[in-house]
């Protein structure tokens, strides 16, 4: 039986060669025509080198694609993120690779050549500062106008004083757990707010702890404006004004909601509000100085929180303005800064470089201070480039 199948199938074989039956399976891929295509070319790139406070680059060329899916951009052979393409031009984000000679690659999917450029040089733009350890959980930051930066702990309470060169001392201890800490406008006093009636002092020669002022309402967060008022606020307090001559002003506003953070910047005061009802829920609203004794005038919202894109969902913490007048929010999203910038247009700080949690932040000279919290406490120093902070 065996013989019989064998020559059988022998039998069907020459038939169909004799016939000339042909196979209708798949063709080979090496036997498949190409699609004609001009393969893509990188002239140049700006920046032509990515210092720190750049935070998209731009990649000049032709041939890239007019889909966005079919551009593909690689950074040492990591990917990076596409913010805006043409056929002569791609804006990458600064991608989270560093060094002196790094090679931008452009796949346009439909050509079967690669675009090559480098070197290119990228510089880091964090890290962390003050030798703290991860558990050290930090609870304040603060920055003088000489580049000093003050961190306080939690438990035990020690207050900190970090040199704009990493020259690190131990300058004293607070008498409660700081909740927000600010240099007093005289450059020789940090305050601290403390979830207390009482604002206390220190020192920043001697260490000397005493009170600043003890008011009719517990304040956690605050800022200085050039006056020497103290504009401060917590949950349910209300916006607070302690003015130059130490006395107190309630402002009537925010009596219900949580003040979640304050910064002076350009002759307003900014508050970042979670609300007990009403709409919107979170947001921050901008109220202008009117005079030298700290009154204020009505508030401007000058950003919905729902509409923070992807960073809705989490947590204002914190607010930082730079000079060109951008607000960096601060927040526990992994990534943390939010920006706001003076057109109204939002980003994201070095998205997909900083660490998560940004607890508070602080400015000064060409650096942003970030108190990273978390899992991992740390102090993170972060170059935002020529226009600083």
């Amino acid at each position: 039986m065996r013989r019989l199948i064998v020559l059988a199938g022998v039998v069907v074989t020459a038939s169909l060669l004799m016939t000339g039956c042909e196979y209708d399976g798949p063709t080979a891929m090496y036997h498949r025509p190409q699609e004609e295509t001009t393969a893509p070319v990188i002239t140049a790139l700006d920046p032509p080198e990515a210092p720190a406070g750049v935070n998209t680059i731009a990649i000049e060329g032709a041939h890239f694609s007019d889909t966005l899916a079919c551009n593909k951009v690689y950074v040492d052979g990591f990917p990076a993120e596409i913010t805006s393409h043409s056929a002569t031009r791609l804006t990458i984000r600064r991608p989270n690779r560093t060094g002196d000679s790094t090679t931008i690659q452009v796949v346009n999917t439909r050509a079967l050549e690669i675009a090559s450029f480098g070197p290119y040089r990228i510089d880091p733009v964090h890290w962390p500062f003050g030798h703290f350890t991860t558990g050290d959980e930090l609870s304040a930051v603060a920055t003088d106008g000489s580049g000093n930066v003050y961190v306080v702990q939690r438990s035990p309470r020690s207050v900190y004083r970090i040199t704009s060169d990493g020259e690190k001392t131990t300058l004293g201890e607070a008498g409660r757990i700081v909740t927000d800490a600010v240099i007093h406008p005289s450059g020789a006093q940090l305050i601290f707010l403390m979830a207390n009636r009482s604002i206390d002092r220190m020192d920043v020669e001697t260490g000397e702890v005493a009170e600043y002022f003890r008011g009719a309402k517990r304040v956690s967060v605050g800022d200085f404006d050039v006056h020497g008022n103290l504009y401060a606020g917590g949950s349910r307090t209300a916006l607070m004004v302690v003015t130059s001559a130490l006395s107190e002003k309630d402002t009537g506003l925010y009596g219900t909601d949580e003040i979640l953070s304050i910064r002076v910047y350009g002759g307003s005061v900014y508050v970042a509000v979670r609300r007990a009802s009403g709409t919107p829920s979170a947001g921050i609203w901008r109220h202008e100085i009117l005079d030298a004794a700290g009154t204020v005038g009505p508030g401007v919202l000058i950003l919905d929180w729902s509409e923070a894109g992807a960073h809705a969902g989490s947590a204002i913490q914190d607010m930082e303005f730079s000079p060109d007048g951008t607000l960096l929010v601060g927040t526990d999203h992994s990534d943390p800064i939010f920006l706001l910038h003076a057109d109204n247009s939002r980003d994201i700080l070095y998205k997909s470089i900083l660490p998560g949690n940004a607890v508070k932040l602080r400015g000064a000279g060409r650096f942003l201070y970030m108190l990273q919290g978390g899992q991992q406490w740390n102090v993170l120093r972060i170059d935002m480039g020529e226009t600083g902070m």
